[in-house]
């Protein structure tokens, strides 16, 4: 895998992180670690970092286990000369990781949230693995179920018990994510989902920093993540073998063979220096490491150099097998010094001799000074010289910019009397001296010191961050438009990242035109920026009547995104302000016009994430338009989504959503159900009073937001199938935007019909006839001397050539018939108007009233068969007992068996129906008032049935009449009766009592049931042995009846708080209607068989 890719100018270095994320890095060869560190944390979130300095990068082989940790002072060319020499730069991999660790964890929580779930993600990944494989399925399963408790940190306890999210789970996300793959496979899938079913309820009351400290708690048990373990040798030549730990709670410790706990060596506050010694890396040679330690106790003898005998200080020797495991532990020490220090300064020191002594204080510096140029000119030099020698060192200096890497000069011992003892590096391999200094330019840093630096530019010590987007930006930017052609003119909306004005843009032709202008605030974000030329190029995609247009975009500082603006505003705020002139075809309009626009978006593979009525806005009072891509962009990223907790609409959202964090256009549907009912509750925010924490659990328990006042049945039908719990039941949105068609098409075909019909009451009120298709007001009366007749005292629809003659008639004139296409002349002649004899007119008035009558007539039967339709539906359902009771028992009557009249049975069933229909199945309903006049019902006249309507089959299954036989002492049939009336007493009775006596009325079903199984078994050995499997058969279909009548009462009572209570009482009331009818059989199956017996 690439981690170097060398550009024009610079260099592309990829930064791995255990969550398999990476960034991109644009350095130089000059830019240090410690830089490309400081860019890639400045990307994990917003705002400072209390413990970046436990950052550190790791050198990963991908096609071995070898890998070295890069120090904070390396610079990229340095590492490209080093480890290119012994593997390609494609077969290296670098990885940010957290090697520092801090003493309390809780610590590290409070200061630095990020830095702690990224310690984390590093600590699971190592443990998914390395461990994962080698524990025991008990521990395996405990952490795999705190990860997913943790994961799914807003998803209620009860959430995996349904089917469609414990599939979820294993098919999109999958188990190998959260528990090893040997436990899954070696495990039944159904024995694996109870068990972690149960530790997950165990874990389900955990919030997500609990579920972090439970996992660190269970893993410690035979993992310990949280120090590292180098097996070496302490002491030169003699040596003992030990295991060194060096941790934040060890410290730095020794571990032999026989020793079953460390034995701390030294605290990380006792470490003056670090020095490595050894040769080059592809000699395998063993390394050395020497530590400088204050307060110490050395159990080996030191060597001795001039001047040791002033520093109260003793060495530790280290041999490794090798000089990478010597550079590692030395890295790792220093990181952990400068930890505990709370200091940048590195402790490493130049192995210019092997095992020197490096004092911190000046005065024991400068003797030491002397004492090692002394030893190495085979001469003494006095403090003094040592002093005048350092300042005529520093005589010529130029002027540049400071970086942290740096060389001594070889005059010098390895430490610099500068800022108590900054360090340099060791020297790498086979590098010369000379050739390093060339690249160097000298400094003055003070009157007796210097540094030598590079000559690189500020920019160059920071790394660019390249983001690998989905939507990156275009080589070419065609949106680009001249600021001096944009004008601000007013704020009108502010927001987190940006306020929104209305302002002037001229376009090609020189015509100002008003737009909606965003501007970026550059202080809140680094990278806002780059989002918000994200989101113009998103829009710069869409074309669509219904989706806010592009214009273009100002890209240099500040950032202006210039749009088509709505003049009305955001929908939410239109729909409030504007109550009293909306009426409901305007907002199933839309509805439309937004389910247009969001199938325009998932024919693009586009999902929004966001849909809700702020933000849409209102171009103008018939045409809306989507907008606001950009937010449910930010929303997603890691920099907006993590650090702002409760940012997310949750309300608006769908369980996978908030469960799952998955956004598909499924997920969108769910949201466009709610902004339709916020559009139809004009503004109202969905589930208020509600906290978004008790969100989840309501749509959980199949709660969903009810019907609006006014809501056409079928529309709230529409949302219904929006809002099914799983995603693949809901309609796509090119479902939606055809069956809104077909509503909004039903609601003008209604509306208008009203609006003719009040046309109609106006103009028969002032006497005069008002044509179908025109709007023209009455005529102007006619001329004195000319008699008139009295207009219809209701409008009624007419041909052209009826309103035509009607119209004429008023006026005591008569036009000849239209016959099509005429030549003027022939016009002229046929519009020839003359007076119109009394003959004429009589017969004219005569043929009027009957036409009138006809319509009437005709008006008021549609009427009738409508109603007699709808009260056929709804007999329909409770009728069927009844006639089947009567089949049971012919001689007992209908009203005898329910002790009340069939009609009210039927009122009461049609009072408690559901408040919405199938998506399939358009209803008719009434307008709220500000939009419909309600219209009186006609009074029904006196009429016979009608022959085809007695004719008609019945439209729900009928039971036939029983064998006769007779029923004298008939124990089956009294109990099979019993049973038809306890069904029908709960049919009757489940609308007029709470939900918790519905076991009651079950109760009741159930000892009925039971005294009819009863007495078919009495009669069972008496009957021939060729007719027991046929009631066995019936038997048996009883009892699963009434078990499922069971489980249909339970989901009656679970859902009676909620808006589909009257789907589930129909359910239960369907299970009972099934009971009896298969009582019914059982019944028929007994006669049968004492047929056959008499037969014999």
């Amino acid at each position: 895998m690439a981690s170097f890719n060398r550009g024009a100018e610079k260099l592309t270095l990829k930064i791995f992180q255990p969550n398999g994320s990476f960034n991109s890095v644009k350095c130089m060869e000059t830019t240090d670690i410690k830089s490309v560190i400081h860019a890639v944390v400045a990307k994990l979130a917003r705002g400072e970092r209390a413990f970046q300095s436990s950052f550190a990068i790791r050198l990963q082989h991908t096609h071995s286990e070898e890998c070295h940790w890069l120090h904070r002072d390396l610079t990229i060319g340095q590492i490209k000369h080093k480890y290119e020499r012994i593997h390609p730069a494609l077969e290296w991999r670098h990885e940010l990781r957290i090697r520092y660790l801090p003493k309390d964890y809780h610590e590290l929580l409070e200061k630095d949230k990020v830095t702690f779930f990224y310690f984390y993600d590093q600590v699971r990944n190592d443990y998914m693995n390395e461990v994962a494989e080698t524990v025991d399925m008990d521990m395996a399963l405990q952490l795999g179920c705190l990860e997913m408790r943790r994961f799914f940190k807003d998803m209620p306890q009860i959430a995996l018990d349904k089917k469609a999210n414990f599939d979820y789970l294993e098919k999109e996300i999958g188990l190998r994510r959260f528990i090893p793959k040997s436990v899954i496979d070696n495990t039944k899938p159904k024995n694996l989902r109870k068990l972690i079913l149960q530790y997950f309820k165990q874990f389900a009351n955990l919030n997500e920093e609990q579920c972090v400290f439970k996992f660190f708690e269970v893993l410690s048990r035979v993992h310990r993540f949280d120090h590292e373990k180098y097996k070496c040798a302490l002491g030169t030549g003699w040596s003992i073998s030990v295991e060194l730990v060096i941790g934040p709670e060890d410290g730095i410790s020794c571990l032999t063979d026989k020793a079953s706990t460390p034995t701390k060596m030294a605290d990380f506050t006792q470490v003056q220096s670090v020095q490595t010694l050894g040769g080059d890396m592809e000699n395998n040679k063993k390394g050395l490491l020497q530590l400088r330690i204050s307060g110490a106790n050395e159990p080996f003898p030191i060597p001795q150099f001039p001047g040791s005998n002033e520093i109260d200080a003793c060495s530790v020797y280290i041999t490794t097998p090798s000089v990478m495991i010597a550079e590692d532990m030395a890295d790792l020490i220093d990181g952990y010094c400068r930890l505990a220090l709370k200091t940048e300064m590195s402790l490493i020191v130049r192995p210019q001799q092997a095992f020197t002594v490096v004092p911190r204080d000046k005065t024991s510096y400068l003797q030491y000074t002397a004492s090692f140029n002394a030893s190495r000119r085979g001469g003494e030099v006095s403090v003094s010289q040592a002093s005048q020698q350092a300042d005529e060192k520093s005589q010529t200096s130029l002027s540049g910019t400071q970086t942290h890497d740096f060389l001594l000069s070889t005059d010098f011992p390895p430490l610099s009397p500068l800022d108590e003892g900054d360090r340099a590096l060791p020297s790498l391999p086979g590098e010369n001296e000379e050739e390093s200094v060339e690249n160097y330019t000298e400094v003055k840093v003070s009157t007796s010191r210097r540094k030598h630096i590079t000559q690189s530019a500020l920019s160059d010590d920071y790394a660019e961050i390249i983001e690998d987007d989905d939507y990156a930006l275009p080589a070419t930017k065609d949106y680009e438009i001249p600021r001096d052609q944009v004008a601000l003119i007013a704020t009108i909306g502010e927001g987190q990242f940006g306020d929104v004005h209305k302002g002037a843009y001229k376009d090609e032709d020189g015509n100002p035109i008003e737009v909606a202008i965003k501007t970026c605030k550059v202080e809140s974000t680094e990278t806002l920026g780059e989002k918000f030329l994200e989101e113009a190029y998103i829009m710069k995609q869409f074309d669509h009547p219904h989706i806010i247009k592009l214009i273009g975009v100002c890209t240099e500082p500040p950032i202006w995104i210039v749009m088509e603006l709505a003049p009305f505003g955001e929908m939410r705020t239109f729909l409030q302000e504007h109550l009293s002139e909306l009426c409901l075809s305007d907002l199933i309009l839309y509805c439309y016009q937004l389910s247009t626009a969001l199938s325009y978006l998932e024919s693009k593979k586009f999902v929004h994430r966001d849909i809700a009525a702020r933000n849409v806005l209102v171009v103008a009072k018939d045409n809306v338009k989507l907008g606001d891509f950009g937010l449910s962009r930010l929303l997603h990223d890691h920099s907006y989504y993590k650090a702002s907790k409760g940012k997310l609409p949750i309300k608006w959202m769908a369980p996978e959503s908030i469960n799952f964090k998955r956004f598909t256009s499924a997920s969108d549907v769910w949201m466009f159900g709610v902004c339709m009912w916020e559009i139809l509750m004009y503004g109202v925010k969905p589930f208020q009073g509600v906290k978004n924490n008790d969100v989840i659990g309501r749509i959980e328990n199949g709660e969903r937001l009810p019907m609006p006042a006014g809501c056409p049945p079928t529309l709230y039908s529409v949302m219904t199938l929006c809002w099914s719990y799983e995603p693949s039941k809901r309609p796509t949105f090119q479902d939606l935007k055809l069956r809104l068609h077909e509503i909004q098409d039903e609601e003008v075909e209604q509306q208008e019909s009203l609006m003719k019909q009040e046309r109609r009451r106006v103009a028969s009120t002032w006497g005069f006839p008002v044509t179908e298709h025109t709007e023209e007001p009455p005529p102007k009366p006619s001329r004195p001397g000319f008699p008139t007749y009295p207009g219809p005292s209701s409008y009624q629809p007419a041909t052209v050539y009826e309103a035509t003659a009607n119209h004429y008639a008023a006026t005591n004139t008569i036009k000849g018939p239209y016959m099509g296409h005429k030549p003027p002349e022939e016009m002229a002649a046929m519009m020839a108007i003359r007076p119109v004899t009394a003959e004429e007119r009589l017969e004219m008035e005569r043929e009027h009233l009957e036409r009138q009558e006809e319509m009437k007539l005709s008006e008021m039967q549609r009427i009738e068969d409508k109603m007699r339709q709808q009260r056929l539906d709804s007999e329909a359902d409770s009728k069927w007992l009844a006639t089947s009771a009567q089949g049971l028992r012919p001689d007992v009557k209908e009203n005898d068996l329910t002790g009340h009249d069939t009609r009210e049975e039927t009122n009461t069933l049609a009072s408690h129906q559901p408040l919405y229909q199938p998506f399939n199945r358009p209803s008719s309903y009434t307008q709220p008032a500000d939009c419909r006049k309600p219209v009186a019902e006609p009074p029904k006249p006196p009429e016979p049935p009608r022959a085809e309507e007695s004719q008609a089959p019945p439209t729900t299954v009928q039971v036939g009449p029983t064998m006769d036989l007779d029923r004298t002492n008939d124990e089956v049939f009294e109990n099979t009766t019993q049973v038809v009336r306890a069904v029908m007493e709960m049919v009757n009775m489940v609308h007029a009592v709470r939900s918790d006596q519905y076991v009651n009325l079950v109760k009741d079903v159930g000892l009925s049931l039971k005294n009819l199984l009863a007495s078919v078994d009495g009669l069972y050995s008496s009957l021939p042995p060729q007719t027991h499997r046929s009631i066995q058969m019936a038997h048996k279909v009883l009892s699963s009846d009434m078990a499922e009548l069971i489980n249909a009462m339970k989901l009656a009572q679970k859902y009676a708080t909620t808006t589909l209570d009257q789907d589930y009482k129909k359910g239960m009331l369907s299970a009972g209607h099934i009971l009896a009818v298969d009582a019914k059989n059982l019944l028929d199956a007994v006669d049968t068989a004492r047929l056959r017996a008499q037969e014999v």
